[in-house]
């Protein structure tokens, strides 16, 4: 059996080969791709190595960058970058729309080819129209009004940068106004994060 490092390099190798566009960027784990004018495909393969029988997991993520969404977050926050404007686990755009971790229990190297050219096809079948579908600001402020494809932490910055993108000024003040005073009280890092970010933004 090859060992888990081995494996994962494999994974990450196939993938980057049979699915990742030629002249993709990679940035410590993901890669960006331009898709459309303004908007970039994202993937990042998290890879769970603790297993105690030896097999390798991976959460494959897959999104879109919306690069005026995050040129505004670059100068007005502490949000680490890249990163993707929208996205979502593999396994949600997948007909049973639910948390999928791929395992890889490799006995050779021909067994992680066989199994991440798997991966690589569902990737090509399931991502590449989500990716595509979303690539549009429209869209993307659609889903994230909608808290489909983000979290919370990630919406209430992106969600108001996304309208002033789109010139609604007065829609971005209101919402960065409506959480300020739902953090009022609070004194902590994150709460002071986004009122740097209110401060730069607004």
């Amino acid at each position: 059996m090859i060992s888990k490092k081995q494996t994962l390099k494999g994974i990450i190798a196939i993938i980057a080969r049979d699915f990742v566009p030629k002249g993709a960027l990679k940035h410590t784990g993901s890669y960006v791709w331009p898709v459309t004018k303004g908007f970039s495909g994202w993937l990042r393969l998290n890879a769970i190595l603790g297993r105690s029988d030896g097999s390798v997991g991976l959460n494959p993520v897959v999104g879109i960058v919306s690069e005026e969404n995050e040129a505004i977050l670059r100068t007005t926050s502490n949000w680490p970058q890249p990163t993707s404007t929208i996205s979502t686990s593999l396994g949600y755009l997948l007909p049973e729309k639910r948390y999928i971790k791929w395992t890889f229990a490799a006995q050779s190297i021909s067994d992680v080819e066989v199994e991440a050219k798997k991966l690589a096809a569902c990737l090509r079948q399931y991502a590449v129209p989500f990716i595509e579908s979303h690539a549009s600001l429209p869209v993307i402020v659609t889903s994230m009004e909608q808290m489909r494809t983000t979290y919370r932490e990630s919406v209430i910055y992106r969600l108001p940068a996304a309208y002033l993108v789109q010139g609604q000024t007065a829609l971005a003040r209101h919402y960065v106004e409506n959480e300020l005073a739902a953090i009022k009280t609070r004194s902590d890092r994150a709460a002071n994060d986004y009122r740097l970010f209110a401060e730069n933004a607004l």
